[in-house]
Formats: structure tokens, C-alpha cells, sequence
């Protein structure tokens, strides 16, 4: 693989003006909350059909975290100090700050400066509640979530790695301790996505992790 880099044109990373050809997902996103409709821009078609189609999967937002969040800082000790990207200064800055949590946007906003981004404060705080620390280490299995009927063949593929395509079969697959690690960090995320989503529209069909199956694709 050859990663190409993409000059980004249109709106800044958080712009919310979502009158622009290239809108920020933070604006498609707030345009939603405030309007209860898709932007007319921004939005390829065949994702616009797929959010028309489950409208009761979107949107999720940081807020949605707020009690979970508040509770993991509340109760999180120094231990904090081995989540990945943390550091004793922003660890520190979240204690002293904490009195005033509202929810994590709020909260973001009350840490963030010059040395500590926005968007690097959002990344700790999900690792901070996905207890995901600095001694994870570099994917150790892929799961597969579909493919084209045309290339199955391609399942057949010799990989460094294993490749899920059962959850059931993780226990056999996974044999090394940073994957089992590494397995439950992302069944932990899974959960509660799901369980969140489910708050909000508690008629959503989403399945879990053991019953949802492979999307396969026509050819």
C-alpha cells in the first residue's frame, strides 16, 4: 500500500457553517441537531440513502458519553497516568477542572490550549474510558465486517495476522495476550455504542457483537 495525501479544500476540521461545498462533519453534524435534516451539500448519495434508510442509528455524540465519562474520571486514579497519549500535565489539568464537568464537550473546551488540542483531548478521554493504555500495541488480528461476493477469494489469504470472520471463533483464533487484550477493548467499545444508541431509540435493530453477521455485497 502507498498512503497519497489529500489537500483538504472546502470547510475547517470543526467549521460549523454547513453552507459550503465541503462542510466539516462537525457541521453536517450540528446542521442535524438543530434542523433535524441532512445538508443539501456535503453528503455523497449513497450515504445520504443509507442514513434515510436507519434514521434511528444516527446521531451519536461525545455528549452521549457524559455520565459514562463523568463517572470513569470521578472514580479513575493515578493509574491514569498509562492511558495512551496522557500526561501527568493534562491528567492534572482534568482533576483541577473536573468540579466543573458538565458534559465532555463542555469539558473539552475547559482543558483544551495551545499544547493540547481538541482533538487530542477527545482521543484521551475515549481511551480514558475504553481503558485502552500505553502498553497496547499495534493491531494483532483484523475483523472482517463484509465483502463483495466477487472476491471471497480473497478471504483464502495468507495473513500475518488472523482474520476474524466469527466472533465466536475469537477464543480459539486469539491466542496471544495483547490480541485477547485487544479483543475485549473492542467488545467493550461495541457494547456501549450499542447500549447508548439504544437510550436514544430504543426500537433500533442493532444486533451485538455474537448475532450481527458478515455484510456481504453483491458482485
Amino acid at each position: 500500500m502507498t498512503p497519497v495525501t489529500i489537500t483538504r479544500q472546502g470547510a475547517g476540521y470543526h467549521e460549523r457553517t454547513p453552507e459550503q461545498a465541503f462542510p466539516s462533519s462537525t457541521a453536517i453534524r450540528s446542521y442535524y441537531a438543530q434542523t433535524g435534516c441532512l445538508p443539501e451539500q456535503g453528503i455523497p448519495e449513497t450515504i445520504r440513502t443509507l442514513l434515510q434508510k436507519y434514521p434511528d442509528r444516527f446521531p451519536m455524540t461525545e455528549d452521549d458519553l457524559s455520565d459514562m465519562l463523568y463517572y470513569k474520571l470521578r472514580t479513575m486514579d493515578d493509574a491514569a497516568l498509562s492511558i495512551c497519549d496522557m500526561t501527568p500535565e493534562l491528567w492534572k489539568r482534568m482533576q483541577h477542572q473536573l468540579p466543573h464537568y458538565q458534559t465532555p464537550s463542555q469539558f473539552v473546551d475547559l482543558i483544551k490550549t495551545k499544547g493540547y488540542t481538541q482533538t487530542r483531548i477527545q482521543r484521551v478521554l475515549l481511551h480514558l474510558l475504553l481503558d485502552l493504555y500505553s502498553t497496547t500495541q499495534s493491531a494483532c488480528y483484523a475483523r472482517l465486517l463484509g465483502f463483495r461476493q466477487r472476491h471471497s477469494d480473497l478471504l483464502r489469504t495468507q495473513t500475518n495476522i488472523p482474520v476474524l470472520t466469527k466472533v465466536a471463533d475469537a477464543a480459539t483464533q486469539l491466542t496471544t495476550a495483547p490480541a485477547k487484550e485487544q479483543w475485549q477493548a473492542d467488545l467493550r467499545a461495541h457494547d456501549l455504542y450499542r447500549y447508548l444508541l439504544l437510550q436514544k431509540h430504543p426500537n433500533a435493530r442493532l444486533a451485538d457483537d455474537y448475532h450481527a453477521g458478515l455484510s456481504i455485497l453483491p458482485a
